[in-house]
């Protein structure tokens, strides 16, 4: 979260898991430095193997999923004179659940409608436009993508609170009218941390297999001095409390750009054009990552939560990699 701090304003909407579906697959077809550092940096696995064993067995977690979706959907877009070994896409179709397809990145108008096409039949319409024209140019060569989707309804019902909006307070000391709902007497975990200067609060789906973690700073303006704590990501021992909750009912929409933060985190040899090793991906061709950007919509409505991650992994040619072409 500090990385991310550093590169992004406002509100930051941000799937680390999402994230790692994505680099997992990419890491796959990766050798040398190229995987290591992948790894090393997202906290994955020691090894190729252990890698796809525990995607395996994650993704095996997801069909058991219920009363909650929790569904992911994977593709890799080839471009149309680019030969896949046949090992990265057994890896791919097995592990990862990726299909992979052709595509005329040349046609650019025509991929990027069939693209957001496949986004947007993938996460229930909630994302579009996750790419434009100006995202693919004559090196592109591949394109890894994901989307993570997640619906559960709340384990007690909220409800509007009432038809007149209630005050919201911004950290920069704006007050803006919102939708609120709220129930009253749920059993909740809550805990509060005096170092922090935070209460923390776990809100049941249906199932108890998912949850709602909100902090709460004690101060209005009180979240910058929170935001920085290792702590905050790590599960306090709740207490179980009956509680009347109020919440925020909103939709929120953004995108982040990951490549920045990935190099922060070590990850730079999968971006260079010299030193990038995909060898696994492809015979003859000096693959590397030129984009990693993530979409995520989130929302909290009276029954429940709706979240969707996407993610776009972006293969290309360095430079000054020559291709086979009409020529005068």
């Amino acid at each position: 979260m500090k990385e991310i701090l550093k590169e992004e304003e406002g509100n930051i909407l941000v799937s680390p898991l999402a994230a790692e579906i994505i680099l997992g697959l990419a890491q796959s077809g990766a050798k040398d430095n190229t995987a290591e550092e992948i790894r090393n940096g997202l906290f994955l696995p020691s090894s190729n193997r252990k890698t796809k064993t525990a995607f395996k067995t994650f993704f095996s977690l997801l069909d058991a999923s219920k009363p909650s979706i929790l569904k992911t959907a994977n593709k890799i877009y080839v471009k149309k004179n680019v030969q896949i070994k046949s090992q990265f896409k057994e890896v791919a179709e097995d592990i990862y659940r990726a299909k992979v397809e052709n595509i005329d990145f040349s046609k650019e108008d025509d991929a990027v409608d069939e693209i957001n096409y496949w986004v947007r039949w993938n996460t229930d319409e909630l994302i579009d436009g996750v790419i434009d024209a100006d995202t693919l140019n004559n090196q592109t060569s591949l394109l890894l993508i994901n989307s993570l989707y997640f619906k559960g309804n709340w384990l007690y019902s909220f409800e509007l609170t009432s038809s007149k909006k209630q005050p919201f307070y911004k950290t920069n000391g704006e007050v803006v009218q919102v939708e609120t709902i709220s129930v009253t007497q749920i059993k909740v975990g809550y805990y509060e941390s005096s170092e922090l200067k935070a209460k923390f609060l776990k809100l049941p789906f249906e199932g108890y297999e998912f949850f709602l973690i909100i902090v709460l700073p004690d101060e209005i303006e009180g979240l910058a001095s929170i935001e920085n704590y290792e702590q905050i990501f790590t599960p306090p021992k709740y207490r179980t409390e009956i509680m009347d909750i109020t919440l925020p009912k909103f939709k929120l929409q953004k995108g982040i750009n990951l490549k920045k933060i990935l190099k922060n985190f070590g990850v730079t040899t999968a971006f260079s054009n010299n030193e990038a090793n995909f060898s696994r991906i492809s015979t003859g061709r000096n693959l590397k990552i030129s984009e990693v950007a993530q979409k995520v919509h989130f929302g909290i409505s009276e029954s429940g939560s709706e979240t969707v991650f996407t993610n776009i992994g972006l293969f290309a040619l360095p430079p000054d990699t020559l291709e086979s072409k009409e020529f005068i």
